[in-house]
């Protein structure tokens, strides 16, 4: 099926959209998402509370950065959500991918990291924005608000990816024939 979706409860819309297909140079999946997305708002109240989830973050510091960095959605699929919710209600954007849990409010929107159930990534000394800890966001949205709570952490076990990787390579060097 498609990777994007909405679905709607009594005092909520909630939203999905594939971040791998924004600024994909045209394909297919790309123009059906967008025209999706653009139909769909429209059928939605611009007082309605939205919240919307997507795999990336939108931005590492702020909304105003211009240098792309991997690790989030770049400049010009930024500007594609932010005009595409200009004019409704957006109180929230859900997203992974950093492996960090992270919660901040700017301008009238919560921004909300979930971390990985599985592994924290890099080594302890890279920069990090938000906490390393593996677990879960558990949401509650109620009528005119949301509530969060990271979970996981006191029964999941922390996987430390990069240890993994260090020792395939430690394992590499000592079966290397020199």
């Amino acid at each position: 099926g498609v990777d994007y979706w909405s679905f709607a409860t009594p005092d909520w819309t909630f939203i999905g959209l594939n971040a791998q297909t924004l600024r994909s140079n045209g394909l297919a999946s790309e123009r059906e998402q967008s025209k999706w997305l653009r139909e769909t708002l429209a059928g939605i109240p611009k007082e309605r509370q939205i919240a919307l989830f997507i795999h990336k973050p939108l931005f590492m510091d702020s909304p105003s950065e211009v240098t792309f960095l991997k690790d989030c959605i770049d400049p010009v699929g930024r500007a594609f959500i932010y005009d595409a919710f200009r004019f409704h209600n957006l109180k929230m954007i859900a997203s992974g991918h950093k492996h960090q849990y992270r919660a901040f409010l700017l301008d009238g929107i919560y921004y909300m990291w979930a971390p990985s159930s599985s592994s924290i990534n890099h080594l302890p000394d890279v920069k990090m924005w938000g906490l390393r800890e593996v677990g879960f966001i558990d949401y509650q949205f109620q009528p005119e608000r949301f509530r969060h709570h990271l979970r996981g952490r006191d029964f999941l076990f922390r996987h430390e990816a990069y240890v993994f990787l260090q020792n395939e390579a430690d394992k590499e060097l000592r079966t290397k024939r020199f």
